[in-house]
């Protein structure tokens, strides 16, 4: 057992959510990133199209509702594991 997993062991993530579930939690953290570094970027400028920015809108528009679907299926995933 390495430093690092007997620390994470300690802290107790993976003894409250499985690898699984921790990987499509940081899968949705990081699309939802991407879809607000691409709309944070995003201008209507002189050498834009207007398709190319309605095209990068609509990426960013699904890469967050990717997001939100990793966290939903994280949090229905996890919801067995708490008993309250």
């Amino acid at each position: 057992m390495s430093v690092a997993s007997a620390f994470l062991k300690r802290v107790g993530i993976f003894y409250i959510m499985s690898h699984k579930l921790v990987l499509a939690w940081m899968a949705g953290a990081l699309l939802m990133l991407g879809g607000s570094w691409i709309t944070g970027n995003l201008e209507a400028t002189v050498g834009v199209t207007t398709p190319a920015y309605y095209l990068a809108l609509a990426a960013a528009f699904v890469l967050f509702l990717l997001s939100g679907l990793c966290w939903i299926a994280v949090a229905t995933a996890a919801k067995g594991h708490w008993k309250f």
